[in-house]
């Protein structure tokens, strides 16, 4: 089968699960192109799958409208597009920018894809790329596949219902986001479960001891974002110096918009001696760090507007055996097991948090659990989208 894949910022955004599904599913037997929708980076160099990119030559843009045009065939230059894109912008203008550049793009890229003759469509995450799976998808005839991560939509409720119930199929990464969306469908099948991929013989060939008793070493890793909650487990450290347990460290690995706030915290609370941020770092060597720590912090908190699924790293983590300290937010619950495949404290709280950590010094206590998370993630994450592709019809 012929694949598009539609992302943004490939492959820097969410890289690991999307990056490992598009590779299973080459091992599969099927060809996957990306449709990026921003610009070339040096990141794609070497990569197996053909990569078809965005222009930010307004030139190019520009000659491909009116190409587009000329038969009468131009995106641009229908309502739907318009009343789609425009109401977007409507509910988010924060997002005014991005949803003009995919506005005057889409003949782009609507071009591109069309010299693919793909079978389907698949795009993640109800943001602008899987906006434009649906115009696209629906001008070239070609069938969507959505795949679901969050209970997070920048679509007003017209658009939301427009563009799920034009896919035609929709799998989603948790039962917790499935059962959101479901009441949106025109039908009542339920939406399939797919966890995110992960690589197992990867995560299995780099198990190996840690060889530090002198430190409690806590990993936390994600995109240095709000919801993901790094700076409750900053402030739980920080207690934890008042406390005097001064044998913990903390390394966070990731980037994002919250650096700055989250350095100026390490500062306030005086503990730049053992929380370190090392920023951005290749899947496989972040991996051999989450390898050799003792414990996977994952403090996700839930806002308003923005909401974790499952974190991949807490399920490459239990492969791993690596012990889990999490919260109950969105699908989380459904992995982890409070003292059976793991530990949960509650969101957002420093204090509970802090307590946890000193409970989890102990080592016969946090590894009582490394067995049954190994085996409850190996359960639930044998099935990705390329095995589900070879045994259902619904692709």
């Amino acid at each position: 089968m012929k694949l598009l894949y539609f992302c943004t910022n490939y492959p820097s955004y969410s890289e690991t699960f999307v990056s490992e599904e598009i590779s299973q599913l080459q091992a599969a037997g099927h060809q996957v192109t990306v449709c990026n929708f921003t610009w070339y980076t040096q990141a794609q160099d070497g990569r197996s799958e053909t990569i078809i990119n965005n222009s930010p030559n307004v030139i190019h843009l520009t000659a491909a409208i009116l190409k587009a045009a000329a038969k009468r065939q131009s995106l641009l230059g229908q309502w739907e597009t318009w009343k789609m894109i425009l109401s977007c912008m409507w509910q988010r203008p924060s997002f005014l920018g991005k949803y003009l550049y995919l506005l005057y793009s889409l003949d782009y890229m609507c071009q591109k894809a069309a010299n693919e003759e793909a079978d389907l469509i698949v795009s993640h995450f109800l943001f602008k790329t899987t906006l434009a799976s649906y115009l696209i998808g629906r001008f070239l005839n070609t069938k969507v596949h959505i795949r679901l991560h969050t209970k997070r939509s920048l679509y007003p409720d017209m658009v939301l219902q427009k563009v799920l119930n034009a896919a035609h199929t929709i799998t989603a990464e948790s039962r917790d986001v499935a059962e959101y969306y479901e009441p949106w469908l025109a039908h009542d099948t339920p939406v399939k479960v797919i966890r995110q991929s992960v690589d197992f013989t990867k995560l299995q060939s780099i198990h190996m001891p840690n060889a530090d008793t002198a430190h409690f070493n806590l990993i936390a890793i994600g995109r240095l974002v709000e919801k993901k909650g790094f700076q409750v487990l900053i402030k739980a450290i920080g207690k934890l110096r008042m406390t005097r347990s001064h044998n913990v460290t903390c390394t966070i690995y990731g980037d994002g918009p919250m650096r700055e706030k989250l350095a100026q915290l390490i500062r306030d609370y005086d503990v730049s001696d053992c929380v370190q941020l090392a920023g951005r770092m290749k899947h496989g060597e972040v991996m051999k760090k989450l390898d050799k720590a003792h414990l996977l912090i994952v403090p996700s908190i839930e806002l308003k507007e923005d909401i974790d699924g499952i974190p991949t790293v807490i399920a490459e983590s239990m492969l791993l055996h690596t012990p889990v300290l999490t919260t109950p937010v969105g699908g989380i619950s459904e992995l982890i097991t409070h003292g059976s495949t793991g530990f949960m404290v509650a969101p957002d709280n420093a204090e509970q948090l802090a307590i946890a950590i000193t409970r989890l010094h102990d080592a016969a206590i946090r590894n009582s659990v490394v067995v049954q998370a190994y085996t409850k993630a190996v359960q639930e994450y044998q099935i990705n989208l390329a095995s589900a592709f070879e045994v259902e019809e619904w692709h």
